[in-house]
Order: C-alpha cells, then structure tokens, then sequence
C-alpha cells in the first residue's frame, strides 16, 4: 500500500516535472523571440537617430554646405536616400525644395546657372539623388529640370512675397 502510494506521488511529481519543463522551454522561446524583437528595435532606433543627425544639415544654408553634401553623395547616395525623402515627403519638390535647400541660399542659384546666378547643375551627385527620390516610371530628366526650375521659381515667390507682406504690415504698423 504504502508503495502504491509512493509510486502515486512519484508519478504526480514526474507528470508536475513535465509541466515545469514544457513551461521553460515555452519561456525560452519567448525570449528568444523578445531578444530577436529588441535587437530589431535597437536597429532602428540606432537607424532613426541617425537619420535625426543628418537632418540637421537641412535645409542646406551655405554654399560649402551644398558642395560638401555633393562631394559626400559621390559614393554615400543610400544613406541619403531616405533622409531626402523624408523631408519631400508625398508633396511635390515643387512644394519641398525649400526643406533640402535654405530659400535664401537658393536665391543665389539657378538651374543652369544664367543671368549671373550659380548653378545648381554643377552639383551632379544632388541631382542625381533628388531625381531618384522624386522619379516616377516615365519621369525623364527634362522634367526634373523642369520640376527644380519651377520649385526655384516658387520658393523665391513666397519669399518675395512674404518680405513684401512683413514690409506692408510694418508700415501699417507705424502709421498708427
């Protein structure tokens, strides 16, 4: 009898063993997954953060700052890749070229670089980038031109504009 039970309580404490095992192996599982899960996150985390640093360069402000994104884009395109679309976001660059380039920087450029202007077509590697970012099937590069000629045109309108406006307002301003 007293074997009977004996044997009883070692199989209860086998079958309780069992359980225990499969819930070890069930958290290990686990955290492998969530170790697989974390070392993801870390990556993109460590991703966005850099993505965050080099936002700080833009909008480009200086001129040596526009060449020195150039002379880095000959070999180094994907880093930007997405940095620069970002910024352009699902707008047109008609709408967004001010976000990659200071407006009062692009005040001094031009395309082709006519009518005593500098041209933003010496800086091949940023153009190439931008018609990447912004190409469509069918998108030629007489469009872009066409696309970074009109974004120009637009920013230095809304910046006329805006100065004319902040003008007027400081007139009324002291008229009263």
């Amino acid at each position: 009898m007293q074997n009977r039970q004996s044997r009883k309580k070692v199989d209860e404490m086998q079958q309780h063993i069992e359980k225990l095992t499969k819930q070890v192996d069930t958290t290990n599982e686990l955290l492998r997954k969530l170790t697989t899960v974390q070392s993801t996150n870390n990556a993109l985390i460590n991703a966005m953060s850099c993505r965050r640093k080099s936002t700080n360069k833009f909008p480009l402000k200086t001129d040596e700052a526009l060449k020195d994104l150039d002379t880095e884009l000959e070999g180094n395109k994907e880093k930007y890749m997405p940095i620069i679309q970002d910024l352009l976001g699902h707008n047109a660059i008609e709408k967004s070229l001010h976000k990659i380039i200071a407006v009062e920087l692009l005040l001094e450029y031009n395309y082709f670089g006519v009518k005593g202007k500098k041209s933003l077509k010496e800086f091949t590697h940023f153009n190439a980038l931008l018609f990447e970012c912004v190409k469509v099937e069918g998108f030629t590069e007489s469009e872009y031109i066409h696309q970074i000629q009109k974004s120009i045109k637009l920013a230095k309108g809304r910046f006329f504009k805006s100065r004319c406006l902040e003008k007027k307002r400081k007139e009324t301003q002291s008229q009263n």
